[in-house]
């Protein structure tokens, strides 16, 4: 699977820069400082260029006057701007910045924003754009999210939302309607986007039953140096799993009950040496919990793992 081929050698490059974990023998041995969770450490300004420059990104902006009618489009991606509106349903006037990175080919990895203020996490799509929105020093928040519209009837068939750092706005994942745009959801910029395989999101949800998942690690592994990720084969979901810097527990939850997940956790130890944890099973109509016991792999075993899933 070239995607995650793509995802972990980006990964793996961003990692090695991270401050430091020693290894001894076969034993993970994190930094006794703790400094940011590991979705922290990698959305650095320097870590976030580093992989931009790896996956050949195509920055994007352009300034337009809200409120409009008109149809912006940034790499061949439109989006209409008059569903624009900021927190609650008061549309937003005057100039905004709007910028984006797209994908250059199917099946490539993004990862947006370089600004400190607003991060991103990454996101695999056919071909994808995120935007940000900003005017009179404001940036667009969460109740004023962005809505994305996969127009393909054989995408996803489950909405998941994706979060775009720690105070983003929301984009939200809307299931095809018959092959076609959804056009009854809520307030926000509305974009389009071709087919898409694996969709990564960061917090998805379900509208039937929703379950929860908490991986746990060993001892010696921490949310500083690892992450953590939920595949939903049958929903063509990647979801990211989050926890405290300090701890060794991740946790996600909106996922679909009943559904088959595999967890695949990722550790660097510095020095080139990676460990692969994983654990196959079916979410249920409450949490599951699952002890995951990472080892020592070499980056192409780990790469071999992830392409054939």
């Amino acid at each position: 699977m070239n995607r995650f081929r793509t995802f972990i050698i980006g990964w793996a490059i961003c990692s090695s820069i991270l401050p430091g974990c020693s290894k001894d023998i076969n034993e993970f041995t994190p930094s006794v400082v703790v400094d940011t969770a590991w979705v922290q450490q990698i959305t650095s300004a320097n870590a976030v260029a580093k992989l931009s420059d790896t996956l050949q990104l195509s920055p994007a902006s352009q300034t337009v006057q809200l409120p409009s009618t008109d149809t912006l489009s940034i790499d061949g991606m439109t989006c209409p701007l008059s569903g624009l509106t900021w927190t609650g349903t008061t549309a937003y006037t005057g100039a905004a910045q709007v910028q984006g990175l797209l994908v250059e080919k199917p099946g490539e990895w993004i990862r947006q924003f370089l600004s400190a203020t607003y991060q991103g996490k990454p996101i695999q799509t056919g071909a994808a754009l995120f935007l940000s929105v900003t005017g009179g020093g404001n940036t667009l928040e969460p109740n004023g999210y962005l809505t994305i519209f996969i127009p393909v009837q054989d995408s996803v068939d489950v909405d998941g939302i994706w979060s775009g750092g720690y105070t983003p706005p929301f984009l939200q994942w809307a299931a095809p309607v018959s092959g076609a745009s959804v056009t009854d959801t809520a307030t926000g910029l509305k974009l389009t986007t071709p087919a898409t395989g694996w969709l990564l999101c960061g917090r998805p949800f379900s509208g039937d039953t929703s379950a929860s998942v908490t991986a746990i690690l060993p001892n010696s592994f921490s949310n500083a140096n690892s992450a953590v990720f939920c595949l939903l084969p049958a929903q063509h979901l990647l979801v990211g799993l989050k926890g405290q810097p300090s701890t060794r527990t991740f946790t996600v939850s909106g996922l679909p009950a009943g559904a088959a997940a595999i967890l695949v956790s990722l550790s660097y130890a510095g020095n080139s040496t990676y460990y692969l944890g994983t654990a196959s099973f079916n979410l249920g109509s409450g949490t599951s919990t699952e002890f995951m016991t990472p080892s020592l792999q070499t980056l192409s075993s780990l790469i071999s793992y992830l392409e054939q899933l």
